[in-house]
């Protein structure tokens, strides 16, 4: 009878673990925004329309002087996968994206710019089936940039590099076709361990291609990627206050 007792609370036991590990968090989205009042709200509810479900959203307030904290605290209100977290001072993107890389509990991460959004439902469930079916560090997607009166640009990758790469053939590619594409991170998802445990990070110090930096350190420190020929974000030209946007003295 005890046997049965004992056999019984270890069923129970694995039954919970089993389903604590079915519930993990399988992606973190981080969006810095900062006087994102206007974008915002949409750029939240193209992540909430996916098909896909098992992510959070970290939405980093970087000390912003209009209505986004309340756009905030609305959203998480309403979804438990939102957390809202807020810096007291104006910081810039790379420190934002920082707090949300600390904030983060996802086994990937994925870093989208307030003023844009997925330009598919579907966007998460085809950027995770890939990486699933193909275990690797890094996965990477083309994009439409959006201009004036709603005109749509496609950027992809071509079809002929579609697949996956180690780092050497990687950056071998990447200096043959001198795409934008490479540099951006919000057209990327990254597995977060590896950046935790290879210390790769946005540099504070940079207002202008702290992404460029910190794609090139990823690369420097990972083995696989994987090249999706799929348009599958917007990037939104029409903001012209975002920070991505404006020019810098350098």
């Amino acid at each position: 009878v005890m046997l049965l007792v004992v056999l019984r609370a270890l069923d129970k036991k694995l039954s919970n673990i089993c389903r604590t590990i079915e519930y993990m968090v399988k992606l973190s989205i981080v969006i810095p925004a900062y006087n994102a009042e206007k974008y915002l709200g949409k750029c939240l509810d193209h992540i909430l329309r996916q098909t896909y479900d098992n992510f959070e959203i970290i939405v980093v307030n970087d000390a912003s002087e209009d209505c986004t904290q309340n756009i905030i605290e609305s959203y998480a209100s309403q979804y438990s996968m939102i957390t809202g977290v807020k810096n007291e001072v104006n910081q810039g993107p790379a420190a934002s994206r920082l707090r949300g890389m600390e904030t983060a509990t996802g086994e990937y991460i994925a870093f989208v710019d307030a003023d844009d959004w997925y330009g598919r439902n579907d966007s998460i469930e085809l950027i995770m089936r890939e990486i699933e079916r193909n275990q690797v560090d890094c996965l990477m997607y083309g994009y439409k940039a959006r201009h004036i009166h709603g005109i749509m640009i496609p950027h992809n990758f071509p079809y002929r590099i579609r697949g996956k790469y180690d780092a050497g053939a990687l950056i071998e590619i990447k200096e043959k076709i001198q795409a934008p594409a490479f540099h951006y991170v919000w057209n990327k998802v990254y597995n977060l361990e590896l950046l935790r445990n290879e210390n790769i990070r946005f540099d504070e110090n940079l207002k202008r291609a702290e992404d460029v930096k910190f794609n090139d350190d990823f690369i420097c420190k990972s083995g696989t990627f994987f090249l999706l020929n799929k348009c599958l974000y917007v990037y939104n030209c029409c903001n012209l206050e975002s920070v991505s946007r404006k020019q810098y003295k350098i």
